[in-house]
């Protein structure tokens, strides 16, 4: 780390130590995207205090300055259920875990920092990954797979409709390999796709709210960028998905499952609601 940088990250420390915002923001607001990034990895103390309401503008201005490289027209949007500071600081990791894939430990470093901060592009690389990346070893590939899906399962409900179909993409492989392996393993592979419906509902239920976290995700491409199926239309999804099931799940346990989705988004929307309070804390004068 250059001299500069780590006088300025020294400077912004204290001022937060001090509750001076006003005075850190100021310092923050001349940094590049990365430096807020890396000045988190290197506080974490602080990670807390940059989450106040304090600093609420500050983080939407540096959502609005992001851009997509190779489109400079494209803006993100604010996402109801992320934090500006938390979708910045995970699209930014993001960013710097692909400037260093050469360098394994550096690239999980940052891999692991942006799914922290809920980011659903890291969350994507990392699918992406392991589908590309089979195992000779079907099982152990499974339960790497499954690790994985666990991962993205407890972030989704931040992402909307782009989270759930995410979900359904994981749960689809699972159940894509779960039908090559042994006979034990094939049994699981119809039980995986009712996750993959019931992933598939719930995108379908959070559409209407998910404006922002859809062009966020696919950068305005559409949502077959990140379906299951290359469809566009969550409904031509789903019955897909029910086309494959067959005979293997009765109708009325599909709309079992159905309702079963919609629950489960409704709980997830009250969590977020729910969560827990912004603390507003006051700042020097």
């Amino acid at each position: 780390m250059s001299f500069f940088r780590e006088k300025q990250f020294k400077a912004v420390d204290d001022l937060l130590t001090k509750n001076d915002y006003s005075a850190a923001i100021a310092l923050m607001q001349l940094w590049a995207p990365a430096s807020l990034a890396l000045f988190q990895l290197q506080y974490p103390a602080h990670t807390s205090k940059l989450r106040q309401a304090e600093f609420d503008d500050f983080w939407q201005d540096c959502r609005e300055k992001l851009r997509l490289p190779g489109h400079p027209e494209f803006r993100f949007q604010k996402q109801a259920n992320l934090s500006d500071a938390d979708f910045v600081s995970g699209y930014v990791f993001y960013l710097l875990a692909l400037k260093n894939k050469e360098d394994k430990e550096t690239y999980q470093t940052y891999m692991q920092q942006a799914i922290s901060h809920k980011s659903v592009h890291a969350l994507q690389a990392l699918m992406h990954g392991l589908i590309i990346q089979e195992s000779t070893s079907k099982e152990k590939y499974y339960e790497l797979l499954s690790q994985a899906v666990l991962t993205i399962e407890n972030v989704v409900k931040h992402h909307g409709t782009a989270g759930y179909l995410l979900l359904a993409k994981g749960y689809f492989r699972l159940a894509m390999i779960a039908s090559e392996c042994d006979d034990e393993a094939r049994a699981r592979s119809s039980a995986v796709f009712i996750f993959v419906l019931k992933a598939l509902y719930l995108a379908r239920f959070a559409e209407a709210d998910s404006s922002a976290e859809i062009h966020n995700a696919f950068f305005g491409r559409g949502l077959s960028k990140g379906a299951p199926f290359d469809f566009e239309r969550i409904d031509d999804m789903i019955d897909k998905c029910r086309d494959l099931l067959g005979d293997s799940l009765p109708r009325p346990m599909q709309e079992f499952i159905r309702t079963q989705a919609k629950h489960t988004y409704e709980q997830h929307r009250r969590s977020i609601e729910h969560s827990s309070p912004r603390v507003t804390a006051t700042p020097v004068n």
